[in-house]
């Protein structure tokens, strides 16, 4: 059979996307290097210079900004030695990475239906079924029933249905805040309806 290039390349754009991939990538390295031979004195040294008394906590914290799934103190980019510009670049990349996935294709297999506050189930759709079919279905349904339903491709968008059948699209870019101590990431919840509206 002949491949397509343009199809055989592409692969699924949504599995294959990071969010904050290569901001992740640089704040790691740069942590990575500084850390590596260091004493344990040293790095109790750093927790306190960053405010931490407990050696515990400011590991699993240093793990989850490395990550960027907290804010993350600017005291600690520093000391690990993160430049502005390139951190400024490595977001420019995430956001070029995010513009190419949200370009999909997007291909539904289910749907969450909020049934109450804080209580959700799974609505299925059947295989092969196209987007706006997909949104056609959770439209009625969520009129039918009265209640909100989002078909979700993580960690790019959410499409929500209202009750009354209106949609939006709810985009989780790349996006980060700089306050006076903190870099602050952007829309990262997981949950349903937690990404920001667009």
């Amino acid at each position: 059979m002949k491949e397509m290039p343009f199809f055989s390349d592409r692969g699924d754009t949504i599995k294959e996307y990071q969010k904050f991939f290569f901001m992740r990538a640089y704040i790691s390295q740069k942590s990575e290097e500084f850390f590596r031979g260091q004493s344990r004195e040293k790095l109790r040294e750093v927790a306190e210079e960053i405010g931490y008394k407990k050696i515990q906590k400011f590991k699993k914290h240093l793990e989850e900004w490395n990550r960027l799934e907290r804010k993350v103190p600017l005291k600690y980019l520093e000391i690990i030695g993160v430049q502005r510009p390139t951190l400024d670049f490595t977001l420019e990349l995430d956001r070029a990475e995010f513009e190419r996935a949200r370009r999909g294709p997007f291909l539904p297999q289910k749907a969450i239906l909020r049934l109450h506050p804080a209580f959700y189930t799974s609505y299925e759709f059947a295989e092969g079924t196209e987007l706006e079919e997909a949104i056609e279905e959770l439209k009625k349904v969520c009129r039918e029933k009265h209640i909100r339903g989002f078909i979700e491709f993580w960690p790019v968008k959410t499409i929500g249905v209202r009750p009354d059948g209106s949609t939006y699209e709810a985009f989780n870019k790349p996006e980060v805040r700089f306050s006076q101590n903190y870099l602050i990431p952007e829309g990262s919840s997981r949950r349903a309806g937690r990404v920001g509206v667009k």
